[in-house]
C-alpha cells in the first residue's frame, strides 16, 4: 500500500519491454506509485483515479496518443 503523499504516474505503453523498463527506473524513487496501462482504452478508464503525472505513447494498439491526450 502506498502512503499518501505517493505520486502517482501512469504509463501507456504498449511495449511490454520498455513499459517494464520504465517502471522500474521510476520505480526506484520509493515516493513515486507506478502503474501501466498497455492501451489507451484501459487508461482512459483508470483517468478518474487521477494520475500526477502520465507518460503516454503515441502509437497505440486502439487510439493514438493525440486521440487519448484530447480526451484527458
Amino acid at each position: 500500500m502506498y502512503n499518501q503523499e505517493s505520486f502517482r504516474i501512469f504509463v501507456v505503453e504498449d511495449d511490454p519491454s520498455y513499459s517494464m523498463f520504465l517502471k522500474y527506473v521510476l520505480s526506484l524513487n520509493p515516493d513515486f506509485e507506478i502503474e501501466i496501462f498497455d492501451n489507451g482504452q484501459q487508461f482512459l478508464d483508470n483517468l478518474h483515479r487521477k494520475p500526477d503525472l502520465v507518460t503516454l505513447d503515441y502509437t497505440l494498439p486502439d487510439l493514438t496518443g493525440e486521440e487519448v491526450l484530447s480526451a484527458i
